[in-house]
């Protein structure tokens, strides 16, 4: 399959979607949503991501919460129109592209903190009295 919203239905990913861009095999744990019609496939991903809560809500649980396609069949998909699902996807891009670039400063702060502080610390002679 290309072009596709892959769920994940095991139990400690239970719930997260991604969008395939290349064709792709699913394994067991993973159902494959296709856009059909008027549906943008990034309006299809966005909406099934904020569905994760609802999903861990409804998972069935025997050994290991997951979910299936009895669950998800009869959910009821919001569809604005496709100018507008074209534009809220083109929002959720560019914030979820500056949190990306937000966690990556995060990172690179943290590394650079705690370079700083093990240089601080990082006694050779041994610690100076103060």
């Amino acid at each position: 399959l290309l072009n596709f919203v892959a769920i994940t239905w095991f139990q400690d990913a239970l719930g997260i979607a991604g969008l395939t861009t290349y064709e792709t095999a699913c394994t067991d744990s993973v159902v494959a949503i296709q856009p059909h019609g008027n549906i943008d496939q990034r309006w299809l991903l966005y909406y099934m991501m904020q569905l994760k809560s609802y999903l861990n809500s409804v998972a069935t649980e025997s050994a290991q919460k997951n979910i299936n396609l009895a669950i998800l069949k009869p959910l009821k998909i919001a569809v604005p129109n496709e100018t507008t699902q074209k534009e809220l996807s083109s929002i959720l891009d560019m914030c979820f592209d500056a949190n990306q670039e937000i966690v990556k400063k995060s990172v690179s702060l943290r590394a650079i903190r705690q370079s700083f502080w093990g240089e601080l610390f990082n006694f050779k002679e041994g610690p100076n009295e103060l």
